[in-house]
């Protein structure tokens, strides 16, 4: 497979590192994302079989922003994986092959140096946990630390579910996702229940102490 997309050099503010001052504030994060994929069909015109940038785009801000991550490498391992998944039934993209990440903290070094880490893994790679939460309701883990657990959960249609102890939340599917460009439009914390009408849905969700301490 000859065919790649480059998001390149996204930026937004970040707090992320492993001492307890970079917990404190926001620094610059900057991070590019690439995927491997066949775009045969989407040269005729048909974004299912691409990319949707603006929603890769919402979906690493919320991972990155709200994960309390103490590593770029943990980090840039979650992306890799969420981007490894195989779409939900009903959303609007394709499948990747192969995804690479490349993530850096441009004024961890004060200018000394930049530091970057870079992961790349195939679908044949990709390590999921899959849960069961009943009624139909399916969870797929691509990350869990102590502060933070990275997933999507799929709710059948008409089925309702209620996250455990809250959770940030990003729809993945649903008319009203396109042309997003706004995070704080789309993702939302959730108390209470996460619904599908008439038709299956999916979020990408966000639970533990870092995304709770994201929604004061």
């Amino acid at each position: 497979m000859g065919d790649w997309i480059h998001l390149e050099r996204i930026k937004f503010p970040c707090k992320i590192g492993t001492y307890w001052a970079e917990h404190q504030r926001e620094q610059p994060l900057e991070l590019s994302v690439h995927f491997g994929l066949d775009l045969t069909h989407a040269a005729v015109e048909d974004l299912s079989h691409s990319i949707d940038y603006g929603q890769v785009l919402l979906q690493v801000e919320l991972i990155a922003r709200h994960g309390g991550w103490r590593l770029l490498e943990t980090l840039g391992t979650v992306l890799v994986r969420w981007f490894l998944l195989e779409p939900s039934p009903g959303e609007a993209r394709a499948v990747a092959g192969r995804v690479k990440v490349s993530l850096s903290k441009p004024e961890a070094c004060g200018g000394r140096a930049v530091p970057t880490v870079e992961i790349e893994r195939s679908r044949s790679e990709l390590k999921v946990k899959h849960v069961d939460l009943g009624s139909g309701v399916r969870q797929l883990i691509v990350g869990e630390t102590q502060w933070v657990t990275v997933s999507r959960v799929e709710l059948p249609a008409n089925t309702q579910f209620r996250p455990a102890q809250g959770a940030w939340v990003l729809p993945l599917t649903g008319n009203d996702i396109r042309g997003a460009t706004s995070l704080d439009g789309q993702a939302r914390w959730v108390d209470g229940d996460l619904a599908a009408q008439a038709e299956p849905a999916a979020w990408l969700m966000m639970q533990g102490p870092a995304a709770r301490q994201a929604a004061r």
